[in-house]
């Protein structure tokens, strides 16, 4: 899938396998490559911010001087240790950034307001196990995330309702879309900030998607984010939520109702694992 929605193959100076979007993005997935050999101590910054590292995983915000696109976001993971080169191979694209690059892809076609892809690229070493690889991506820089929103309007209750309400039809388009996220946070959903109506989705790396929707997973998928909204909102406010979610998805009769709203109730007391939440369907 990756390689037939980025049609450009490139192979820069280290040795990295790059699929792009088209050919202006070379450049800057070369640059990539090359920061991937430094570490973040002796790292020269220059036009790259480092938005969030971690010890597999760096995220990136590097300047294009593009006036189309003055920035795009890089993320590079690095597979350090043999053990999980060989899961990767075997797990195929359900992690890392040929994952998340896969979804993105998948979402994409499927509705879903997500990152664009600009390209994907990865390093292979002994026995043509990838042990680095690279997505790069559409820089949603003015976007501002619901967490912090809500934390900004903690104090009006009016304020933190729209907020909830706003998030609905990310929900709804999951849910129509059959894909399972698995980890729809607050920091998860971007809310543009020149334009109220435009809601984005992000973090894709470990969804899973199903042929068809799923009311269990919408269910699982509104109460994780409750419980990550919790500390701004009260239970009223979320079963006000949760009750128009359901009513956005077009679950009307009462029956049907009072299960999803069971359903909710239930992973909302609960507390699951990566692993547990991915087979959720």
């Amino acid at each position: 899938m990756v390689a037939e929605a980025l049609a450009y193959t490139h192979r820069d100076r280290f040795g990295t396998t790059w699929h792009l979007a088209d050919p202006r993005w070379a450049a800057i997935a070369e640059s990539m490559a090359r920061v991937a050999r430094t570490d973040g101590k002796t790292m020269q910054l220059g036009d790259v911010q480092v938005l969030c590292e971690r010890s597999r995983r760096r995220v990136l915000r590097v300047a294009t001087r593009e006036s189309e696109h003055p920035t795009v976001v890089a993320k590079l993971f690095t597979l350090s240790s043999f053990h999980r080169r060989i899961l990767h191979g075997a797990m195929g694209y359900n992690r890392y950034a040929l994952g998340e690059a896969t979804n993105l892809i998948t979402a994409a076609q499927r509705g879903l307001p997500v990152p664009r892809v600009y390209g994907y690229g990865h390093t292979q070493g002994r026995w043509c196990l990838i042990q680095m690889d690279f997505l790069l991506m559409e820089d949603l820089v003015s976007c501002v995330s619901a967490g912090q929103l809500l934390d900004r309007h903690a104090a009006d209750r009016g304020a933190c309702a729209e907020i909830m309400d706003r998030t609905i039809p990310i929900f709804a388009g999951l849910f129509r879309a059959g894909c399972n996220h698995i980890d729809v946070n607050p920091d998860a959903i971007l809310f543009d900030g020149h334009d109220v109506t435009k809601v984005f989705v992000l973090d894709f790396e470990h969804a899973v998607f199903r042929p068809s929707p799923h009311m269990e997973i919408l269910a699982f998928e509104a109460a994780y984010f409750a419980e990550g909204c919790r500390q701004w909102v009260d239970k009223d406010m979320i079963d006000r939520w949760f009750a128009r979610l359901v009513e956005a998805i077009g679950v009307t009769d009462r029956a049907g109702v009072q299960r999803l709203t069971d359903r909710f109730r239930y992973y909302r007391n609960r507390v699951m694992s990566r692993r547990e939440r991915r087979k959720i369907c």
